[in-house]
């Protein structure tokens, strides 16, 4: 069986959904989830990749809500590339 394909929202590169982090809205809250009901957004475990998302103010248009903003990395980003 094949492994979807899932772009980052951050550098915007495609890779296997085995090898991102699935984020989504939860309430007010951006969480890490794979299970979660509702649009999510897939980011790299890079803190590169979440700095270019904030970078381009990303989290409202991927979650298409209106006034999101996320202050600190996901608990799965890793500093190492």
């Amino acid at each position: 069986m094949a492994v979807p394909i899932r772009t980052c929202v951050g550098c915007r590169a495609r890779s296997p959904q085995t090898e991102m982090t699935r984020l989504a809205v939860d309430g007010a809250h951006i969480i890490n989830s794979r299970t979660a009901p509702g649009r999510g957004a897939w980011l790299h475990p890079r803190s590169s990749c979440f700095d270019l998302a904030q970078r381009r103010k990303v989290w409202s248009r991927a979650f298409r809500q209106t006034g999101l903003t996320m202050s600190h990395p996901p608990a799965l980003v890793q500093d190492s590339e």
